[in-house]
């Protein structure tokens, strides 16, 4: 599906690049409506676009909804990223 997104082209005009960079959140939205449910590895994730409901879930002020917990790897990286952009930006320099 990510390989058959990718083949298409992309207009230069348009800001519908969820259809490109994240094929099966499109697919899942296109078929069950702006609010599903989709499962992460063994966890449940509730996917929301509307602009009401999100303000809901980021506020909870209810404690409906549980955060994701923070992933120690993924701020590592976030630095070896930033890191090798920073290094390859100097060895173009010399």
């Amino acid at each position: 599906m990510i390989a058959e997104a990718e083949s298409r082209s992309i207009s230069a005009f348009t800001h519908d690049v969820v259809s490109r960079s994240i094929p099966h959140y499109y697919n899942w939205s296109t078929a069950y409506g702006k609010t599903f449910l989709y499962w992460f590895g063994p966890r449940p994730r509730l996917a929301v676009s509307d602009p009401d409901m999100i303000k809901e879930v980021l506020l909870n002020t209810g404690g409906s909804f549980e955060k994701i917990p923070f992933n120690p790897l993924s701020g590592l990286l976030t630095r070896a990223i930033i890191l090798h952009v920073v290094l390859a930006s100097f060895s173009d320099d010399v």
